[in-house]
């Protein structure tokens, strides 16, 4: 195991929803990533 320690006042949980944030045309990253989705075929397997 490491011996890093990382301070609980410099942490954070960040959540997301996928379906909602990165896979639907009106998401937040939607329009960053889309060309990426389409190469990769993501939505269709999902």
């Amino acid at each position: 195991m490491s011996d890093i320690k990382i301070p609980k006042e410099k942490t954070a949980i960040v959540l997301i929803e996928p379906q909602h944030d990165f896979l639907s045309e009106g998401g937040t990253m939607y329009a960053h990533i889309k060309e990426q989705l389409a190469e990769r075929h993501v939505i269709a397997n999902l």
